[in-house]
């Protein structure tokens, strides 16, 4: 764990700053995804079913053709 290197003070101040500049980043992240999913939340994930609307149909298709292409392989094997 990181955050026990910091919790003795053998480690000199200018070390826990690197360490503490790394945990806003990630909490700053942390903080932009939950008001990110709130947000979708709050509007019915209208944001997320257009987007799966759009990726769907090509992750399907390929899914088909891939397996086209299995059973094709698989009969010429036999």
């Amino acid at each position: 764990n990181e955050l026990e290197l910091y919790i003795n003070d053998k480690n000199p101040p200018e070390a826990f700053d690197g360490f503490r500049r790394k945990l806003e980043a990630l909490t700053s992240v942390t903080g932009n995804y939950f008001v990110n999913l709130v947000r979708a939340l709050e509007n019915g994930l209208s944001d997320v079913l257009s987007n799966q609307k759009q990726v769907t149909p090509s992750k399907e298709k390929e899914g088909s053709n891939r397996r086209r292409k299995g059973k094709k392989s698989s009969n010429r094997r036999r």
